[in-house]
């Protein structure tokens, strides 16, 4: 397992933000399909806005990631942030948070 800060949206994250949308909508009983488009922009309003996004890594796969939409002192932030993402990627295959 690794945990990565992500400086720049790509295909991969893009898609996985998409199928949590997906999840996120089907909460609601509305189906729908995963957009890789629209993923890829929201990842990107999350960097553009300078909010620290990780990630986990698994077997060179992404498992999960996380975006720090609060504001906090940078010397508490990535401590903070690699600590959650490092409880997420010891989470059962298919779990989320």
């Amino acid at each position: 397992m690794e945990i990565l800060e992500i400086k720049q949206a790509n295909d991969a994250l893009a898609e996985m933000v998409a199928l949590f949308r997906v999840e996120l909508r089907s909460y609601k009983g509305i189906a729908s399909r995963p957009n890789i488009k629209a993923g890829r922009e929201e990842m990107e309003e999350y960097l553009f806005a300078k909010f620290p996004v990780y990630a986990a890594l698994v077997d060179d796969k992404y498992a999960g990631y996380v975006v720090c939409r609060i504001k906090l002192k940078d010397g508490i932030r990535s401590p903070l942030w690699m600590s959650i993402g490092q409880t997420m990627a010891k989470l059962p295959s298919g779990d989320r948070i």
